[in-house]
């Protein structure tokens, strides 16, 4: 099983994400900004980060950067979602995600990413 760490601002996001993820066999970890994800990776060195972009707090750009920072985390995948557009100069802080996904997202572009993860023997 692996562990997924969900990050967004939006209570009912992350419940819908929370229900997929647990569906897919994995283990699901919530985060409402990215200072308390970080804390949350550092902790259980999740198989992949999923987090929004536009967050109180710490927000995902700096997010994504604090985990490339951080030499026990930079290789942990990471994907970006967001409803709105990613400026030329934004996304060059982005180039280490492994994909962005546009919201509002369809549920089976959740599972079919979680889909290559490591399930439960």
């Amino acid at each position: 099983m692996a562990i997924i760490l969900l990050v967004d601002d939006e209570h009912d996001i992350l419940e819908l994400l929370e229900l997929i993820v647990e569906e897919c066999g994995h283990q699901a970890l919530s985060a409402r900004n990215g200072e308390v994800a970080m804390e949350l990776a550092r902790q259980y060195a999740p198989s992949l980060v999923l987090t929004d972009l536009m967050m109180p707090v710490m927000d995902g750009y700096e997010l994504v950067a604090a985990l490339q920072a951080d030499p026990a985390l930079r290789a942990t995948p990471t994907v970006v979602m967001t409803a709105g557009s990613i400026t030329p100069e934004r996304r060059i802080t982005l180039e280490g995600v492994q994909s962005v996904i546009t919201k509002p997202f369809m549920i089976a572009d959740i599972e079919a990413l979680l889909g290559g993860l490591e399930k439960e023997a």
